[in-house]
């Protein structure tokens, strides 16, 4: 899911507009992330971009129907880090980059399944399931996955 060919009238809560910006007069580009030499963490305004893009993907691809992030499938894993990589430089065989990004895309599932969940409980879910069940949160990806938040 590519972000580049998007204008900002497109714009949707799926859209990193300013990724967009910053690629769309450069086709075959990826931004790259900026390490702090001295902390060794990650700064910047690509940083924030970065972690924006991690919950956009984590919404439109990430299964939300496992208790904890580690049972989430390798290969769903994967194809998240395989859209990042459209607009990020990524290379695998940096593992401090390798474990910053399974520790934002954690932090981002996390919050994501607590987005839902708050969502269900606004809804009545504790005194009315059925009722907020059927009231799907509209960026939820699938309807087992709003299934699954709902039990």
């Amino acid at each position: 899911m590519s972000c580049r060919s998007t204008t900002e009238a497109e714009a949707s809560p799926n859209i990193n507009k300013k990724v967009s910006h910053i690629l769309e007069n450069q086709p075959d580009a990826r931004i790259t992330l900026t390490r702090d030499t001295y902390t060794k963490k990650f700064i910047g305004d690509s940083t924030i971009s970065f972690e924006t893009e991690v919950g956009i993907v984590m919404r439109s691809f990430c299964q939300m129907e496992f208790h904890t992030w580690e049972k989430v499938a390798k290969e769903n894993k994967e194809e998240m880090i395989n859209r990042l990589h459209e607009n990020f430089e990524l290379p695998h065989e940096d593992k401090v980059l390798m474990e910053y990004l399974d520790e934002q895309m954690r932090r981002q599932w996390k919050r994501t399944q607590n987005i839902f969940k708050d969502y269900w409980k606004k809804n009545r879910g504790m005194t009315d399931p059925q009722l907020a069940r059927s009231k799907m949160k509209p960026n939820c990806r699938s309807e087992e996955d709003w299934g699954y938040l709902c039990n």
